[in-house]
């Protein structure tokens, strides 16, 4: 999610995607990665943004939040 919104990001890290695959990593709803990523931005010549294109190339970990107490 970036901003309130869902976006499309492609993962470059082949070994942690092969980890992923064969169920060795777990996300769950809620949790976040520490990654490296680059973001490229295309604009128009009046400034205008005309894509944005997102590549994450390392993943460190994966953020689990604190558990929360009712």
């Amino acid at each position: 999610m970036r901003g309130g919104r869902a976006a499309r990001v492609v993962v470059l890290h082949e070994h942690w995607l092969q980890e992923y695959h064969a169920r060795r990593i777990q996300i769950q709803p809620g949790d976040s990665l520490d990654c490296t990523f680059e973001e490229t931005v295309g604009y128009d010549a009046q400034g205008n943004e005309l894509e944005r294109k997102v590549a994450v190339i390392e993943i460190h970990a994966v953020i689990v939040p604190p558990a929360q107490s009712a």
